[in-house]
């Protein structure tokens, strides 16, 4: 009986935080767009994203004035939810495209770190989530904004560690991952097992 109770609990609790983990992200995609409609801002977005990959380099919206204009624009996290579904109709729509965009994003998505981790929490696991389903824009090899991720876990909620572990999963660096686990056992930081194991069945 007391068996049963203790699976109960533990299946009961893995459902309650799989559940706030959807609404949370839910709120985050849509967080703080008061001043204009997400699809209006969506919209602006692929226009200019859709300029960008049809763009030949020598025309004057060149790849660092687009680099100059993310890091100004995507320190805002409106910006960064619309920029988000629009980069998403991009990668559906022109595959090669997108690839070779994302390449190019390296830098711009490193300084965008720095700039989010100075950001309230809920702000910083906005810029996680982004990365979470767009692991293309890191550098792969064990780089500086791979550190600087790993550097968010210790302090941040379970949601922003949930969105980094995802990321790292996602990238594939298993040196990367083995720290970030030792970091959350070193911590002893909340993460439930279930939620662990689902993503490390994600690592590619």
């Amino acid at each position: 009986m007391t068996l049963n109770l203790q699976v109960y609990i533990v299946v009961g609790t893995f459902i309650v935080i799989c559940i706030a983990l959807m609404v949370f992200n839910f709120a985050i995609i849509n967080y703080g767009l008061g001043n204009a409609p997400l699809e209006s801002k969506v919209r602006k977005w692929r226009a200019i994203l859709y300029k960008q990959i049809t763009t030949t380099p020598n025309k004057k919206n060149s790849a660092l004035n687009h680099q100059k204009f993310l890091q100004k624009k995507l320190a805002n996290p409106d910006n960064l939810a619309a920029y988000s579904n629009a980069l998403q109709h991009i990668k559906q729509e022109f595959p090669e495209e997108y690839n070779d965009y994302t390449q190019n994003c390296y830098i711009t998505f490193r300084k965008l770190a720095d700039i989010y981790s100075r950001k309230p929490l809920i702000e910083l696991t906005c810029y996680t989530y982004f990365i979470c389903n767009f692991p293309q824009v890191v550098d792969h090899t064990y780089g500086k904004l791979v550190n600087t991720l790993i550097s968010f876990i210790d302090g941040s909620g379970v949601y922003c560690r949930a969105n980094i572990l995802c990321a790292l999963c996602s990238i594939g660096n298993a040196q990367s991952v083995v720290h970030a686990l030792q970091i959350i056992s070193v911590k002893s930081l909340f993460m439930h097992n279930q939620l662990l194991t689902n993503m490390l069945a994600n690592f590619k």
